[in-house]
């Protein structure tokens, strides 16, 4: 049976350990770590060991994990994107894009302007005469 310690040294189990106390303890001192029970968590085949007095159920590799963890759980951050993103304004100003042949919009219609303009200079011209 193998011992998987924190830092991530893997030692092998000595014959005289038989319980997952023992074998805390033994991390503890090869690593020159704390020694609290409570501080620690043993995982054996993907179980977590909870009863540290008696022998191991099998003899798989013991890995022995900090106990506690982070706050907080899985996701979080896409809800957080979707809040913000539904406060921020959709632009209506389109002025500053370019189209397909790499000119900004805005002098696009600008010369759209233009040329209606003077397509109507022609009519405005007649109706001044009439007045």
């Amino acid at each position: 049976m193998f011992l998987k310690s924190p830092l991530g040294k893997t030692f092998c189990c000595p014959p005289s350990i038989s319980t997952p106390a023992e074998a805390l303890h033994f991390i503890c001192q090869a690593e020159n770590l704390p020694s609290l029970e409570n501080g620690w968590r043993m995982e054996q085949n993907g179980k977590f060991l909870t009863k540290l007095q008696e022998p191991f159920p099998s003899e798989g590799t013991v890995s022995i994990l900090p106990s506690g963890g982070l706050l907080g759980g899985k996701g979080g951050f896409g809800s957080l994107l979707r809040a913000i993103g539904a406060q921020i304004e959709k632009t209506t100003n389109h002025e500053a894009m370019r189209d397909l042949s790499g000119r900004r919009q805005r002098d696009v219609n600008n010369e759209k302007r233009v040329r209606d303009y003077v397509a109507k200079q022609g009519e405005r011209e007649k109706e001044e005469k009439e007045k």
